[in-house]
């Protein structure tokens, strides 16, 4: 048998050897296999071209027949089809595969040039083959939901893909971009009232200006994070597990006085998992301002006790009590009170200690006395040393969302004054605090005269009018040479003036020299070293600032008497002589004339 092939308008040519027919060849079909060279040896071949083929059988005698053409052509075929490259875009889950995606079949678009229509396109996932036919150059593959969903989250994945021509040229492998399994999805934190930037209530002045919620997710870092409030979304992008989201003003404004709000929060994470959507707890709009009120009345106190005086701020004041009025409304408890002062005209004020709570109690009762020890705190403070300054007080009140209202200054000035008034000198070019203004030359028992004591501020005592025996309201207490610290009681009663032609005011005493002043060395000199009264009565300004007292330290402590000067020199001082001149004998009388 000879085998003869032609192409085109060729002429048949053999192709290959002779092959003998042998015995099992009888009655049968023989193949005959042509060696690739003589194939591409035929006259015309060349890629695309149509081989025909026919044989010619020959006896042993020698004669032949050649055989009618066979049905069967070969298209000369050796070009390998193309599978393009293929990536994330090219699956239908993308760069990730997520929770959702992994539940459900997902499908993978190839791309070939040079397999026709009908060939199969296999992907290869997880070690597990998937098949789609070729129809206009593409074949898309679905990828079964158990081979999704058995892939083990957290790792990447890439996949093959494979397809071979109708002449059975295979395409070279192509080998796609990874992909990532992420099937868990992201998680948002609890969102408290701590989250929003006006807390458990939104007040009047906080619908003026924008607000935030800050919401913490973790898993979803450069994702937008969606807050849904009254029916308005706002987003913000998530950084570091936190979002800050903004809400404007007039979003703010819009919602109804009195009603309480929550707000949803939802995200996806980079590979499309949904956060279980967090609904936040609740908050309340109250823009409503609390009533208004005027301060009530303010009292100093102290802690050493006693010795306040209405009005005044003295040198023994360590607090202040603070009448505020509270109106029977609810949205006050746990609210504050602020309070206010001013050092200045009842302008620049300034606040008073931190914030008072307001109870339900107080709420109950209508009224807080707030107690504060800070009021010498405040910028501007006058030093004790200081001339009276007045102060002036007000308050504000915070209901507990944080509406304010300012009170009405209180109608209680108090003033400043914690100077004690200090004994200065009787007369001009002098240091004398006490100063016998009538009293000249030696004194004997029985002279009576004036011992004038004065301070550089108005002073007063509590009895008026005063006692007109003994004992009296007030002694003063004179040191003579015999008796170390007589309390002497026999002065009239003490006289209080005002001496227009000195500042401040003094006290009078008159005072009866009797025979324990007089002194068996000359001369004797009276000294002042207390001024006490009887009682609880003490010598003071009128802001309630105990006066220095002659021969006491600030403390009240006794310290070195002082002498009483005289009117006579400026080193005169008050001298008793009561001793007689010694005995004698009148001598000789003798008559002139």
């Amino acid at each position: 048998v000879q085998i003869q092939a032609k192409i085109g308008a060729n002429s048949f040519a053999d192709i290959g050897s002779i092959q003998t027919i042998v015995s099992g060849d009888l009655g049968t079909d023989k193949e005959i296999t042509v060696a690739e060279a003589a194939v591409e040896a035929i006259t015309g071949y060349a890629e695309g071209a149509t081989m025909v083929f026919t044989a010619i059988i020959r006896d042993q005698a020698g004669n032949t027949t050649t055989g009618t053409q066979s049905g069967d052509t070969i298209l000369v075929d050796t070009t390998l089809p193309t599978i393009s490259n293929f990536g994330p875009t090219e699956f239908s889950w993308g760069t990730y595969l997520n929770a959702a995606e992994a539940g459900s079949s997902g499908t993978v678009a190839i791309t070939t040039s040079g397999a026709e229509d009908g060939q199969t396109v296999t992907i290869t996932l997880n070690s597990v083959d998937y098949t789609a036919s070729v129809a206009s150059n593409s074949a898309s593959v679905t990828i079964a939901q158990a081979g999704l969903g058995n892939l083990t989250d957290g790792n990447s994945y890439t996949l093959t893909a494979d397809v071979s021509d109708a002449a059975g040229n295979p395409a070279a492998q192509v080998t796609s971009d990874s992909f990532t399994v992420d099937k868990t999805p992201p998680t948002i934190s609890a969102i408290t009232t701590s989250a929003f930037s006006w807390g458990e209530y939104l007040n009047a002045t906080e619908t003026q200006s924008d607000g935030t919620v800050t919401v913490t997710a973790s898993g979803a870092e450069g994702q937008t994070l969606t807050v849904v409030l009254n029916s308005q979304s706002y987003t913000a992008t998530v950084s570091s597990n936190t979002a800050s989201v903004t809400i404007h003003d007039t979003e703010l404004q819009a919602l109804t006085n009195g009603n309480s709000y929550t707000l949803t929060a939802d995200v996806n994470d980079v590979a499309g998992n949904s956060a279980a959507q967090v609904t936040s707890s609740s908050f309340t709009v109250d823009t409503t301002s609390p009533a208004s009120f005027t301060t009530g009345t303010v009292t100093a106190t102290s802690a050493y006790g006693g010795n306040q005086v209405s009005g005044y701020w003295n040198m023994y004041s360590t607090g202040l009590n603070i009448v505020i009025p509270i109106a029977n409304d609810s949205t006050l408890e746990n609210g504050t009170i602020q309070l206010r002062a001013s050092l200045v005209n009842n302008t620049s004020y300034q606040n008073l200690d931190n914030t008072f709570t307001i109870t339900a109690a107080d709420i109950t009762a209508g009224t807080k006395t707030v107690q504060t020890t800070a009021f010498e705190g405040l910028t501007s403070f006058p030093a004790e040393t200081s001339s009276s300054t007045n102060a002036y007080f007000t308050a504000i009140i915070a209901d507990v969302a944080g509406n304010a209202t300012t009170g009405a200054e209180s109608s209680t000035i108090i003033a400043i004054d914690q100077k004690r008034p200090e004994l200065v000198a009787q007369n001009s070019g002098t240091s004398w605090p006490c100063y016998a203004g009538t009293a000249t030359g030696l004194l004997n028992i029985g002279d009576a005269f004036d011992i004038t004591v004065r301070w550089d501020k108005d002073i007063i005592y509590d009895i008026d009018p005063p006692a007109s025996t003994a004992p009296y309201d007030m002694n003063l207490q004179l040191n003579t040479f015999n008796s170390s610290a007589p309390v002497l009681g026999n002065y009239t009663p003490a006289i209080v003036f005002d001496d227009d032609a000195v500042s401040g005011k003094g006290i009078i005493f008159r005072y009866t020299v009797v025979s324990e002043d007089n002194d068996a060395f000359n001369p004797n000199y009276l000294s002042v070293t207390d001024i006490s009264m009887n009682s609880t009565q003490n010598i003071k300004d009128a802001a309630g600032n105990f006066a220095e007292i002659p021969g006491r330290d600030a403390s009240g402590t006794t310290i070195s008497s002082i002498l009483v000067r005289s009117s006579t020199g400026t080193s005169g001082t008050v001298e008793v002589d009561a001793t007689a001149p010694a005995a004698f004998t009148v001598g000789t009388v003798v008559a002139d004339g």
